[in-house]
């Protein structure tokens, strides 16, 4: 990759379709469990994730079977999708430029910070 690259980017790839993965193997995991009990929420899946509504994880708090299949995965799926898409596509744009053309493509690198315009 060229210098101009900035590090960030270069650590939040990998960290961001490693966390994508990560959600989307738990959710199909979830899915099918649920799938193949016949869509009964009320059966605790054993090997399932806990997910919580708002920052305090205390069980209160505990999302619902349901809730947590149908919005809490895909959210964090979508959320984290998204941002691992626009990683990527600055990347390409970084890349797709020569060093020299970097004010043509429309981005400016000043100190780590990385500006796409146009």
């Amino acid at each position: 990759m060229r210098d101009e690259m900035p590090i960030w980017l270069l650590v939040a790839i990998p960290i961001l379709g490693i966390a994508l993965a990560y959600f989307l193997i738990h959710w199909r995991a979830e899915y099918n469990f649920y799938k193949n009990k016949k869509w009964d929420y009320s059966i605790d899946n054993p090997d399932g994730q806990k997910m919580y509504h708002g920052e305090i994880a205390i069980e209160s708090q505990l999302m619902s079977n349901r809730t947590r299949v149908v919005y809490g995965f895909p959210f964090f799926v979508f959320v984290i999708g998204s941002i691992f898409v626009s990683s990527i596509y600055f990347a390409y744009r970084i890349q797709s430029c020569d060093a020299d053309d970097l004010k043509k493509c429309g981005i400016s690198i000043k100190n780590g910070e990385v500006t796409l315009g146009g």
